[in-house]
């Protein structure tokens, strides 16, 4: 027994030095902006789905002279490409949420008829495959209130935040279980959002969270949305935490305001103040108003919420960064699959600022002449805790490196899209790995080429 808690013990020790160091850099080199044709854009909410697509809706919830939209960024693109503009051949008010389940995309709307709001799905992003539930022709029972914000499963439930009794969160199928798809869960959550009932629609929930890879069929696991305050003031604004229901059955939920030590999730009317979450079940939370242009990371534990991460923005209210994103109106984050980039969709500045973890950060030197794919030797190596592995292109080339123990299990995995020839580096941070021995692969577009580290403390 004493050897099996001894090495509990260090694998604490380990995560709490991981939790504690990690940090992230604005990348400028990296932020999506839209094209000068796309100047009635307003980005509002976001997502990415399994292939690591950035998608963005427009709306005019924030702006009467925006367009409703839906944009797409694919890895390593500096321009958002238009997917579909709602203005002419849908029945759209506004766009309100979107989410992607896998590579689908789902993005829910307010409409300008009696029905009041449908959803749209995108299979694997195809535009040209489009299909809308519920239409003046199609009837699907649970569009005929607003909804503010969605959130998928894996199981391919959709939960939404709505204002009809509530405001609170209601569910939709597209599993496949119930006919038609897309029919909303009859067995509804009747818990009302802990700031209270919302009798003007103008302090609803405005985003929701959900786990990525999480078991919706638990009850334990979470629900967040974010709602803000009414616009002439009030309390009734911030993040709330949904238990103890489940994804085709959400009658049992109940629900909780989270606090924190600053009242930073106490919301003003500003909107969306957009939320994720992340695979370790942190809370993403973007501060919008002028009081705040952050976003940060939170820890929760019951209703109670401890920051540990903000992202470097050099326009926080609470900690200004001069090397961070010059925030503006930040909207919403949201995640590579590696969970090794942030994507910030700022309204003020119509872009989305770039920002990248300290696990895999990239360097380049374009004044280097390379005349074909080489390898260099990791230096140093061994090392503690980081080293550089460097290697040249003869031309642009989309890079990834993938990093193995000895037993042949993933550890850590980034992709690179590279718009020039020349030297390039990795600098690998190793805080938190096990000493060891690691086999690391770098593929390009002209081969892959294989080393070894040794992280030695």
């Amino acid at each position: 027994m004493r050897p099996i808690t001894k090495v509990i013990l260090i694998f604490m020790f380990l995560a709490t030095v991981v939790f504690s160091q990690e940090t992230w850099e604005y990348e400028p080199s990296m932020d999506i902006e839209f094209a000068e044709k796309d100047s009635l854009a307003n980005p509002f909410l976001c997502t990415v789905d399994s292939t690591g697509n950035l998608w963005v809706i427009s709306s005019t919830s924030t702006s009467l002279h925006a367009i409703n939209a839906l944009y797409k960024a694919a890895p390593g693109d500096t321009v958002f490409t238009l997917i579909d503009d709602y203005t002419d051949d849908v029945d759209v008010n506004s766009a309100r949420g979107v989410t992607a389940i896998g590579n689908d995309i789902f993005v829910a709307v307010k409409t300008t008829t009696t029905y009041v709001s449908s959803m749209f799905r995108y299979p694997n992003g195809n535009f040209t495959e489009r299909i809308q539930y519920r239409t003046p022709t199609v009837s699907i029972p649970g569009y005929g209130t607003y909804i503010f914000g969605i959130a998928g499963t894996k199981d391919r439930y959709i939960y939404g935040g709505i204002g009809y009794l509530g405001p609170r969160i209601r569910g939709y199928d597209f599993s496949g279980k119930l006919s038609p798809v897309g029919i909303y869960i009859s067995k509804e959550c009747t818990a009302v959002d802990p700031g209270g009932p919302a009798p003007s629609g103008n302090d609803v929930i405005r985003d929701v969270a959900t786990l990525p890879g999480g078991n919706y069929y638990d009850p334990e696991t979470p629900v967040y949305t974010s709602r803000n305050s009414l616009p002439e003031g009030g309390s009734t604004g911030g993040v709330t935490k949904w238990t103890g229901g489940r994804q085709d059955s959400l009658s049992t939920y109940s629900c909780v305001s989270l606090e924190d030590a600053d009242s930073f999730l106490k919301w003003t009317s500003y909107v969306p103040n957009g939320i994720t979450l992340d695979s370790q079940g942190r809370l993403w939370a973007v501060g919008t108003d002028t009081s705040r242009r952050w976003v940060k990371v939170f820890e929760v534990s019951g209703n109670w919420a401890t920051q540990v991460v903000e992202l470097p923005s050099s326009t926080s209210k609470d900690i200004a960064d001069p090397l961070g994103a010059p925030l503006g109106v930040p909207e919403d984050v949201a995640l590579s699959p590696n969970e090794g980039i942030a994507y910030v969709i700022d309204t003020e500045a119509r872009k989305c600022f770039t920002f990248q973890s300290n696990a895999v950060k990239v360097r380049e030197d374009r004044s280097a002449v390379a005349n074909e794919f080489r390898l260099y030797p990791a230096f140093p190596n061994p090392f503690n805790p980081t080293t550089t592995i460097s290697f040249d292109l003869p031309k642009a080339s989309t890079v990834r490196i993938d990093i193995f123990d000895l037993k042949g299990r993933q550890i850590r995995t980034q992709t690179v899209n590279y718009t020039s020839s020349g030297r390039h580096a990795i600098l690998i941070n190793a805080e938190g790995m096990p000493t060891g021995i690691y086999i690391y692969h770098i593929t390009t577009d002209f081969g892959r080429r294989s080393g070894k580290l040794a992280f030695l403390k």
